[in-house]
């Protein structure tokens, strides 16, 4: 179940960033889609774009959306808005407590790889890149048996 949710869930924010960057004109390698938490623990995504600037590499928000925005659908028949959501957020809270980092400046930043519908992603203490993690940090059986 675990290796499915993983499996699927890379394959949307894969998607995802994919979208976007077309929509945006921006290049693949330059788009990133955000999971956070808001100030209200709820979970929030959000696109950017990452460029050069006179002061190093900076970002610039392209678009917040929704898990349905994230799927690009109006209807999620399929339910993985009810199964990848909370997990991701679970791993949110989770990793905001490991890393002593308060939830609401915590993210996971995903990263197109080289290699088509791959992607990385590192945790964020706000600006400050912490590290990198594998997918399976993000969704494991930890949080499956805290489903509620």
């Amino acid at each position: 179940m675990i290796d499915f949710i993983s499996s699927e869930s890379k394959k949307i924010i894969y998607n995802c960033i994919e979208r976007e960057s077309k929509k945006n004109k921006i290049p693949l390698d330059k788009t990133r889609l955000v999971l956070y938490l808001k100030e209200d623990g709820a979970n929030g995504y959000r696109v950017i774009e990452e460029f050069r600037s006179e002061e190093g590499t900076d970002i610039r928000t392209i678009k917040e959306l929704d898990f349905m925005g994230v799927l690009d659908v109006r209807i999620d028949f399929k339910g993985y808005s009810m199964i990848a959501a909370p997990f991701i957020q679970k791993a949110l809270f989770r990793f905001s407590q490991t890393l002593n980092i308060p939830y609401d400046k915590i993210s996971a930043v995903c990263y197109p790889t080289y290699k088509k519908g791959e992607i990385a992603i590192c945790i964020f203490n706000d600006k400050a890149y912490i590290k990198q993690i594998e997918l399976s940090e993000l969704f494991n059986e930890q949080d499956a048996m805290q489903q509620t």
